[in-house]
């Protein structure tokens, strides 16, 4: 059994690993599938692979039930903030409050760790974004990508470290 990263009531948040790729590919949504191909990936088990084998990444399950969740961070490199995502199961609509509430524990878990994190979303998911924005996310901008399709990225400032010393908030000192 996996080791448990939070729990709350019958809802356990669990890291990913490479055996729960056949049930994350059996069960994505159409919409997550749909994104992973948009991205470029030549098959949803590609994504899922490399999801689960390069990021931050967990699995949020309902005792006796399919996943609702993966989700995690991308750290592209040492210096960027970790990018946030997830990939939702088709059972999402059943369990949409739990896993609500649950992504703000799952934020407030990252913020122990890092002092900003960014989110990238297609803007033709409403829900996704409105769910973005309830999380503490802001719009900072938007982009097209080579196929026209419109993302809208989101930053938040983690609200508990004040970040008054960084690079770019500092003056130039002579």
């Amino acid at each position: 059994m996996q080791s448990e990263v939070i729990q709350r009531g019958s809802y356990r948040l669990v890291p990913a690993s490479a055996s729960d790729v056949p049930e994350i590919v059996k069960h994505l949504s159409i919409e997550s599938a749909r994104e992973l191909k948009l991205l470029g990936y030549s098959s949803v088990k590609e994504g899922i692979e490399e999801m689960v084998s390069s990021a931050e990444c967990y699995i949020a399950r309902r005792d006796g039930c399919v996943y609702s969740c993966v989700g995690g961070l991308f750290h592209s490199s040492e210096n960027d903030d970790p990018q946030m995502f997830a990939m939702f199961s088709g059972n999402i609509r059943d369990n949409f409050i739990p896993i609500a509430r649950g992504s703000k524990t799952l934020v407030k878990l990252f913020d122990k760790f890092h002092p900003r994190m960014t989110m990238t979303i297609l803007s033709e998911h409403e829900a996704m974004l409105n769910w973005a924005l309830w999380l503490g996310f802001e719009v900072v901008s938007t982009m097209n990508d080579t196929n026209n399709h419109e993302y809208i990225n989101f930053v938040r400032c983690n609200p508990s470290m004040k970040d008054a010393y960084s690079g770019e908030s500092r003056p130039v000192m002579h």
